[in-house]
């Protein structure tokens, strides 16, 4: 009985790994149609777009602080199959605990022209903001600096947490959107009234927006990884 478990979770693992990285590979392959100008933005099926984020309803990063339209905040812990060290960056080394996230509309400025960003369907590609076990963190006044914030969303959670010594006992990553972030989107286009968003009205003047969304089989999609925004 214990053999055949030790044997099926690795199996079961590499699978989910397996999936994971075509489903990251298949997002990526739709930032390869050509970039779209604002000045050449029709009703379409998709379009690839690239400009600075402009926020209408903030929220603010558990972590880090930052005003954002997106996060998602992820504890871990050392897997069974993890390695006996501090800093570990295999993900088979880890499992997730317990994940937040956060997602709102925001505005796009193209070619410093707005378009709206609509999230309910949607998928992102981003950086990693903060990680409580990088080897740029780790061991670092910064990490002193995050420690309360972090220490705050454990217990939030129900993870007890005495002080800064229990930091190797769980792993924390947050990812986000900022204001004024550079970012591209992929997704549907289409030209709507302004009308129909009330939430956008103070920071558009013309009638109509050009609004990108998505759907459960096609979602949108946006990033801030460099080759990505450049490749």
């Amino acid at each position: 009985m214990n053999y055949f478990f030790y044997l099926m979770v690795p199996l079961i693992l590499f699978f989910v790994l397996l999936y994971l990285f075509a489903e990251k590979r298949k997002l990526e392959k739709r930032f390869k149609i050509t970039r779209t100008d604002f000045k050449d933005l029709e009703d379409t099926d998709e379009v690839h777009v690239y400009g600075r984020t402009k926020l209408f309803k903030p929220t603010f990063s558990p972590i880090s602080k930052h005003k954002c339209c997106y996060y998602q905040c992820t504890v871990f812990q050392t897997s069974r199959f993890g390695k006996n060290d501090v800093i570990k960056n295999n993900s088979s080394d880890w499992e997730v605990l317990k994940n937040e996230e956060y997602i709102g509309d925001f505005l796009l400025e193209v070619n410093l022209e707005p378009v709206l960003i609509l999230t309910k369907n949607s998928k992102s590609l981003l950086k990693v903001n903060v990680d409580t076990h990088s080897e740029k963190l780790f061991d670092t006044a910064t990490f002193e600096q995050y420690w309360p914030n972090v220490k705050s969303f454990l217990e939030k959670h129900g993870f007890r947490v005495s002080n800064v010594y229990d930091k190797n006992e769980k792993r924390v990553k947050e990812i986000l959107v900022a204001n004024d972030e550079q970012l591209a989107v992929v997704g549907k286009g289409t030209w709507m009234r302004t009308a129909e968003f009330p939430d956008i009205a103070p920071y558009i003047d013309n009638e109509k927006v050009y609004v990108i969304s998505g759907t459960e089989k096609s979602p949108v999609v946006f990033t801030n990884i460099n080759s990505l925004l450049w490749g």
